[in-house]
């Protein structure tokens, strides 16, 4: 497939193969590669450019994330200070009961991690509550930054809106102290999320007015047990996922590490995202066989990658292509797949790996045109 159209058009069966390839990757890589010291926004006119040029030289239309805060959906006073070959992006958020520090720490040619949560305990929760009505009050303002991406992503890429899980707070909490919070004010907590999943569904119809029709969300299954998802997330990410499909849009859930108490739970069969992505095998993930776990979801649900992050780092393009078309066959030809990496693809990655799962699904799909069962 080499345009964004084509590629919806698969998603919803709309084309008659049953095989696509999209590798994951997100700017962490095209920083790496283009010789960027620190990661960029995924909204930045260059990375647009960057992400849409591997999808060029690889053969594949790719997706690529746009955040909240790239935006400006979140509400942030940000300063930048260099230490020790490190970058710290200082992020002040001012509420009326004081002000928040968000830290998030970039390494060279790497990646960004949150060094400093803003928010921990019971006492921020008001601080929070603020926060996310300032969000919902500004997301009009992001229109302009919204349409700008779809129109420079054009046919060459696809940009997708993460509405964060209801119970994931837009990573301004860590995830353990959710899970105490969780324990220790339950009934406020209901609120929070609730409150949470309504910014995201504002700012999921504010995207997909501005053209961004791939809505994305995770839970986080690895750190949250079922219940505490099926109380918490669940039935926000259905009103959620209900208003995506009656907009016309698509909706993207991601998922890292251990998949398979989710899955047993019925969780993925209730939800039923048109694309599910993940199914990392072990050590980091649990699911040792993509038909078998397939087969407990809903035929319309699109599985998206399987293959280990480190095989696509470290072996030959020869054996890249060898196991993606092993994968494909074991697939069942009713359902469609897009072939990729079980996360995002990690820096160093050759491009020459990723063009291998573009021709693992062209020799898979020419050889269902020539048995006569399905092509392109």
């Amino acid at each position: 497939m080499q345009t964004a159209s084509e590629m919806f058009d698969f998603i919803q069966g709309k084309r008659p193969e049953r095989l696509a390839a999209s590798p994951l990757f997100t700017n962490v890589m095209v920083q790496q590669l283009h010789g960027h010291r620190w990661l960029g926004s995924s909204c930045d006119s260059r990375v647009i450019e960057d992400i849409a040029a591997v999808g060029r030289t690889c053969g594949f239309v790719p997706f690529f994330e746009v955040l909240g805060v790239e935006i400006g959906m979140l509400d942030y006073d940000t300063h930048e200070v260099e230490e020790r070959e490190n970058l710290h992006r200082v992020n002040v958020i001012r509420t009326p009961q004081g002000d928040n520090t968000l830290v998030d720490t970039f390494e060279p040619f790497h990646s960004r991690q949150i060094s400093h949560y803003p928010f921990s305990s019971p006492a921020d929760l008001d601080a929070y509550d603020y926060f996310i009505r300032r969000s919902i009050d500004r997301i009009d303002q992001c229109r302009p930054v919204l349409k700008r991406v779809v129109e420079e992503a054009g046919q060459r890429a696809i940009p997708y809106f993460i509405a964060s899980a209801p119970h994931r707070c837009f990573s301004l909490f860590a995830a353990n102290d959710l899970i105490l919070l969780f324990m220790d004010e339950p009934e406020r907590m209901d609120q929070i999320c609730a409150l949470n999943a309504s910014l995201s569904m504002v700012a999921a119809k504010v995207a997909n007015e501005c053209g961004i029709k791939i809505i994305f969300e995770g839970t986080e299954g690895t750190l949250y047990s079922p219940p505490l998802l099926r109380r918490y997330a669940l039935p926000y990410m259905l009103a959620l996922r209900k208003q995506v499909c009656s907009l016309g849009g698509l909706y993207y859930l991601h998922e890292c590490g251990r998949m398979a108490a989710l899955r047993d739970d019925g969780f993925y069969a209730d939800l039923a995202p048109d694309i599910l992505e993940g199914f990392q095998a072990p050590p980091s993930g649990d699911v040792n066989d993509l038909p078998a776990f397939m087969d407990t979801l809903p035929e319309s649900v699109v599985s998206k990658g399987n293959l280990d992050l480190n095989f696509l780092l470290n072996r030959s393009a020869f054996e890249v292509k060898a196991e993606g078309i092993a994968l494909l066959h074991r697939l069942d030809v009713r359902r469609r797949h897009i072939l990729g990496g079980s996360c995002s693809a990690l820096p160093g990655t050759p491009l020459d790996n990723l063009a291998a799962l573009v021709e693992a699904v062209r020799t898979v799909n020419a050889e269902s045109i020539r048995s006569g069962s399905q092509g392109d």
